[in-house]
């Protein structure tokens, strides 16, 4: 079991929220690579000509394991 903590980061004003409280997933350990664990998503209030488009990504020692698209959050 690996948990992987995605946090969300804002400099305007409106914090982004996501959809879910919580997400999970699971993978079988002989799965193909790449296989599509989970898609997370989140809003963000601000205008998008005021950075309120969302982009994902992840940090720590999890980013070596697994991958997210930063537009699509899969």
């Amino acid at each position: 079991i690996a948990n992987v903590r995605i946090e969300l980061q804002d400099a305007n004003d409106n914090t982004p929220v996501f959809s879910k409280q919580e997400y999970r997933g699971r993978v079988l350990e002989n799965s193909e690579y790449p296989t599509p664990i989970l898609t997370v998503e989140a809003t963000d209030r601000d205008d998008p000509d005021n950075y309120g488009a969302v982009r994902y990504s992840l940090v720590g020692p999890t980013s070596d394991l697994f991958q997210i698209d930063e537009l699509a959050g899969v």
